[in-house]
């Protein structure tokens, strides 16, 4: 296959860049045209470990404190929202204040339940601080109802989590996979670029400033004013 241009290079990898965040197919062939070899072996090496990546499970000991951290947090909703007023049904008053005491505590229990669980499987295996969205030092602690001290898992739909599995083990689907090796086969075409126009004695329009951009016009100014008397003097 011909060797491209750099400036023909460059808009090729511009088009493919645009076609895959479009969400388009991009058949091996177009995509390994416009990479080095390098980039070729790197897409391939991150391709493998991607792969491997995707083979983590999450730890079954963390099944049952997701269980008990959901029972907590759905405990606090209902106190939180718990309204304390005092209200007369029937000649009956029933003490609101007495009812959202009674859910502080079964919420601190089921807080409690979580912390307890939670610090004695770390305490089996560390290695489950990975799976966590932060890091909180539980041993010995009073949360009460403090259940935001409670990590979440990083496979929670949660949206209050700090951080998701894919951010903490660095997934990537194949579509940032290409576009990362693109992006640096971008990065080289200007530098390919900049090479060509240096060794050809050309200059870049970006390479000039505006005053020399002010410089250059006046000096054409000059030159044509000079072309024209020169002309009118034959």
């Amino acid at each position: 296959m011909p060797r491209l241009l750099p400036d023909t290079k460059k808009r090729s990898i511009e088009k493919l860049i645009a076609k895959i965040k479009a969400g388009s197919d991009v058949a091996k062939r177009d995509l390994n045209a416009l990479l080095t070899n390098e980039l070729k072996l790197e897409l391939e090496i991150e391709r493998k470990k991607q792969q491997q990546l995707k083979k983590i499970k999450k730890p079954i000991v963390l099944k049952e404190y997701e269980k008990l951290h959901k029972q907590a947090l759905m405990l606090f909703g209902r106190y939180d929202s718990y309204v304390v007023k005092t209200k007369t049904i029937s000649n009956v008053v029933t003490d609101r204040k007495a009812k959202k005491e009674e859910l502080a505590i079964k919420t601190s229990l089921a807080v409690k339940k979580a912390q307890v669980y939670l610090v004695k499987a770390i305490k089996n295996k560390p290695a489950l601080i990975e799976w966590l969205d932060r890091d909180s030092n539980l041993i010995g602690k009073d949360i009460g109802l403090q259940y935001d001290l409670l990590p979440f898992v990083i496979t929670s739909r949660s949206e209050d989590k700090l951080i998701d599995i894919k951010e903490r083990f660095g997934l990537k689907t194949i579509k940032e996979m290409r576009l990362e090796v693109l992006n640096k086969a971008l990065h080289l075409a200007e530098i390919e670029i900049d090479d060509w126009y240096r060794a050809n004695g050309f200059i870049r329009e970006e390479w000039i400033t505006d005053e020399e951009k002010v410089k250059n016009e006046e000096k054409l100014k000059r030159l044509l004013e000079n072309l024209k008397k020169n002309k009118g003097a034959w």
